[in-house]
């Protein structure tokens, strides 16, 4: 059985997934935890996790990931450790992109932040959305395989639009849905009006609600909260997303 526990990409859902996934394996039916660590960096973590403290593994990650992934991801770093000391039949794998692919994702994000603040300025210019939006395409559409009997923790939207086809069942930790930023990277449709919008939420988003709110999760909240994104969002085709 291969079943998933995703979460909105903040600081508050992500600490509360370690609950849900110890909870999970009292019942003893599991034999793999995927954890969405690079998997060149996964044996790295737990070693310095359990020699060095999680202040050694943060210190790691973000040299080799940068602080925007530690943002949401540092409560990860907990449950390695208590998967290791409370349940140490289980094996640890990875069900994050490689090495490479992480740092792609995470240019690809600060070039949308950069083309946000040019936007803001000069007006949306489609043609540079669109060849983004290309290059977050390639990356994130590779496959992945998981093993059989596992638990596979995904962090944010774009993940769990991933796996919800491969997973035998899907438990959300709080209310999950796109932020823009990940409407954007998971819209599948045409360079049209519709994809035009989804750039002036992104725009909106990182613009004003991000920087107005004191963390992701405040933002998270806020945006979850915008009847006028909430209306837009359902209005899209299911097929686009």
């Amino acid at each position: 059985m291969l079943l998933a526990v995703s979460s909105p990409s903040t600081e508050t859902h992500v600490a509360s997934v370690s609950r849900v996934v110890s909870a999970l394996l009292v019942k003893g039916r599991f034999e793999n935890v995927a954890i969405p660590i690079p998997r060149e960096l996964l044996g790295i973590v737990v070693k310095l996790a359990l020699s060095s403290g999680k202040g050694a593994v943060v210190e790691f990650l973000r040299g080799s990931l940068g602080n925007a992934w530690l943002v949401t991801h540092s409560p990860l770093i907990d449950l390695i450790l208590t998967l290791y000391r409370e349940y140490p039949w289980v094996n640890l794998v990875s069900s994050g992109p490689s090495l490479n692919d992480q740092r792609r994702i995470s240019k690809i994000a600060v070039d949308m932040v950069a083309l946000t603040a040019r936007s803001t300025v000069t007006g949306i210019e489609l043609e540079r959305w669109i060849k983004l939006h290309r290059q977050a395409v390639e990356t994130l559409d590779k496959p992945r395989d998981y093993p059989s009997d596992s638990i596979v923790v995904t962090i944010g939207y774009v993940n769990y639009v991933k796996l919800r086809g491969l997973a035998d069942g899907v438990i959300t930790v709080g209310e999950l849905k796109p932020t823009p930023t990940e409407l954007f990277y998971i819209y599948r449709g045409d360079y049209d009006a519709t994809f035009r919008n989804i750039v002036k939420w992104v725009v909106r988003y990182l613009s004003d609600i991000v920087p107005s709110s004191r963390n992701l999760t405040e933002a998270y909240s806020s945006i979850i909260r915008n009847r006028e994104y909430m209306s837009f969002i359902n209005s899209l085709p299911y097929s686009s997303i």
